[in-house]
């Protein structure tokens, strides 16, 4: 559906490349997330995909036929694709039907109305179609926006920060009306979020920009346990990175002679009667679990530790502790 070869980008008066010899495919009814920092080319590579910027060099393919910038096409996008921007671009006086009705023709009346409803129902908000846009909080105009790119049938779905003005409630409602709705009708999802949750929550794939560079692709479960280095590891969560060679000697465990290790927190146990002695500095509630921030002698790091027993221990407590699992990890 849509691939992407060698693509780079790089802004006039910018030394550094915006995107730099990025490729990737994307399927039917995926849902892709593109993760980094800030300024890492997420947002660049969504508007050169719907043609809003002309690329230095590279294609992109949609649907076997080419996307060209506005060098050549003068109008952004893609039979097929569309793309939901932050600004949500309604306008805010006229009623919720009347923002979607523009995208499809008048030749089928009735087909019109029947299908302006069905996506209405689609994304919960048919009580709200004779509303006006002004009217509607950030999360009800985020789904009407979807809703408008989605009237006309496309094939691709484009989202930048879809997620980024919702409460929590009203993200995972969202969250769970876009699975629906790629199940259904087949879809496929690219998003940008910078909310490391909602991409190992929602995606089939993620896709992880360091600079501009493509530096990880893979699922959720592999991005998350098996990171290639300790930018893409900290892009989901807290961490431990602690030097393999200090973790070999106070935990007397065979592992490579140098470099990096990773130990997520949930990884690391903590007993009152055997393990690696610790010293506890710390303890932070967090719902579901507390967070502990633990020091051992020898390690050169404190270790964070997400413990599900709340109130077991405070701070001056002398413990013990041990690591189930840890990856190696590059710099």
């Amino acid at each position: 559906m849509l691939v992407i070869r060698n693509l780079h980008k790089q802004y006039p008066n910018n030394q550094q490349f915006s995107l730099n010899n990025v490729n990737c495919e994307i399927g039917k009814g995926e849902i892709v997330s593109l993760v980094g920092a800030s300024g890492g080319g997420k947002s660049t590579l969504l508007k050169l995909i719907y043609g809003m910027l002309d690329a230095d060099s590279g294609e992109i393919l949609f649907n076997d036929k080419r996307v060209y910038g506005p060098s050549v096409n003068l109008l952004p996008g893609a039979k097929g694709m569309h793309f939901v921007q932050q600004d949500y671009n309604l306008n805010p006086y006229a009623k919720v039907y009347d923002n979607i009705a523009p995208v499809l023709p008048n030749t089928d009346l009735e087909f019109k109305k029947n299908r302006i409803h069905e996506i209405l129902e689609l994304l919960n908000i048919f009580d709200l179609k004779d509303k006006q846009a002004i009217n509607l909080s950030g999360g009800q105009q985020q789904r009407v926006a979807i809703a408008r790119a989605l009237a006309s049938g496309p094939d691709l779905l484009l989202l930048d920060e879809p997620f980024s003005n919702l409460d929590v409630i009203l993200k995972n409602h969202l969250k769970r009306d876009l699975e629906a709705l790629v199940e259904k009708t087949g879809v496929s999802i690219l998003m940008v979020t910078h909310d490391s949750n909602d991409a190992l929550s929602l995606s089939h794939r993620i896709i992880v920009l360091q600079n501009g560079q493509v530096v990880q692709v893979g699922c959720p479960k592999e991005v998350y346990n098996r990171p290639k280095s300790t930018y893409v590891a900290r892009l989901f969560g807290a961490i431990n990175i602690l030097e393999a060679s200090a973790f070999s000697k106070v935990f007397n465990r065979e592992v490579p002679k140098s470099g990096k290790l990773l130990i997520h927190p949930h990884d690391i146990g903590i007993s009152s009667v055997s393990g690696i002695p610790a010293k506890i500095l710390k303890t932070e509630y967090n719902g579901s679990f507390e967070l502990i921030i633990a020091e051992v002698e020898g390690l050169g790091r404190k270790l964070q530790i997400n413990y599900p027993y709340i109130g077991r221990f405070k701070a001056g407590d002398h413990v013990f502790i041990s690591v189930m699992s840890f990856a190696e990890v590059e710099e």
